[in-house]
């Protein structure tokens, strides 16, 4: 987990990712509403991806919601496209089918990022 922090140690935000299925999976990225709109998830983005790029991680997995416009499309605009259900591994697809115990995975997307 990384954490960004403002003056007096104030939390603009954080995200949570883990290695699955040899990829690096963002579980969550989060920014306070306050802090939105300052590139503070964008760093935090770039951060996530630094740590599977110095891990040797081809890529970073999320799932999303395709709507509203801070999740699927922000997520697109930071280069991330659809992931092929072919590369969905054995933990990804657990954690897509735990998901799919509470959410409707038609309002759901699988994205990716795949690293130079």
């Amino acid at each position: 987990m990384v954490v960004a922090e403002g003056s007096g140690n104030a939390l603009l935000g954080f995200a949570l990712a883990q290695p699955l299925d040899d990829l690096l999976h963002l579980a969550n990225i989060s920014v306070t509403p306050h802090a939105g709109g300052r590139g503070i998830g964008q760093s935090l983005l770039a951060y996530v991806s630094g740590l599977a790029h110095e891990g040797g991680l081809p890529a970073v997995t999320l799932a999303t919601f395709k709507k509203p416009s801070w999740n699927g499309p922000w997520f697109r605009k930071q280069g991330f496209t659809p992931m092929p259900a072919t590369r969905i591994g054995p933990g990804l697809q657990a954690v897509l089918d735990r998901h799919a115990a509470f959410l409707d995975m038609t309002t759901r997307e699988t994205l990716w990022t795949e690293l130079a």
